[in-house]
């Protein structure tokens, strides 16, 4: 077993960077970094206080499901300029067409500006449609087929307690001492300074 508990590594600038009080002034740090650590594998949960910014993609990887001895099955998580939560399902309509989706109990407290999407599922439905929006953590579907399969699907921005107090943008200024400096410096052409890159990259 490693007797190391956290080991880092750095080109530029500062590898890793522990404070037990006070702040760190970035300004110290004059150009990009190429920083890792020496492991990407953290065992156990990870809970971080405030936002993860991730210059690059966020993604999981799982042993293939197909060959799980020799591959790797990796996703990419989809992004926009809006905190959306995204949920889905499928009803059965009934002899008149019509289905009650219920959501959770506190999908209201948590939610708003809801965007809808429905799709029939073994035939045509010209008139599906929400017959009534989200009211009581339920909405209403109605002109579809008796009996029909309906695939739903809500994305709903992220309306809590705490997003409404970081108020997110989608657009933001660099700071005055990161002025210049890119987050990936060779997307950009600028060799100075090579974009980090960890162990398995």
């Amino acid at each position: 077993m490693s007797k190391s508990g956290i080991v880092g590594g750095c080109i530029f600038g500062v590898g890793l960077l522990g404070l037990v009080a006070g702040a760190w002034d970035a300004a110290r740090v004059p150009g990009p970094s190429a920083c890792w650590t020496g492991s990407d594998r953290i065992a156990g949960d990870l809970e971080i206080a405030g936002d993860v910014i991730v210059s690059g993609s966020k993604q999981f990887r799982i042993d293939h499901p197909l060959d799980p001895a020799n591959r790797y099955l990796i996703h990419f998580a989809t992004e926009g300029p809006e905190p959306f939560n995204v949920y889905a399902g499928r009803v059965i309509a009934d002899g008149d067409g019509q289905a009650r989706v219920d959501l959770p109990e506190w999908f209201e407290a948590v939610n708003s500006r809801f965007r809808y999407q429905l799709t029939p599922i073994g035939a045509p439905a010209p008139e599906l449609h929400i017959a009534r929006e989200i009211q009581a953590n339920h909405f209403l579907i109605a002109g579809g087929r008796a009996g029909q399969a309906v695939s739903w699907e809500v994305r709903a921005r992220r309306n809590d307690r705490t997003m409404r107090r970081l108020e997110p943008v989608p657009e933001m200024e660099k700071p005055a001492h990161l002025r210049g400096t890119f987050l990936d410096p060779v997307a950009w052409g600028d060799s100075s300074a090579p974009a980090s890159e960890g162990p398995n990259r």
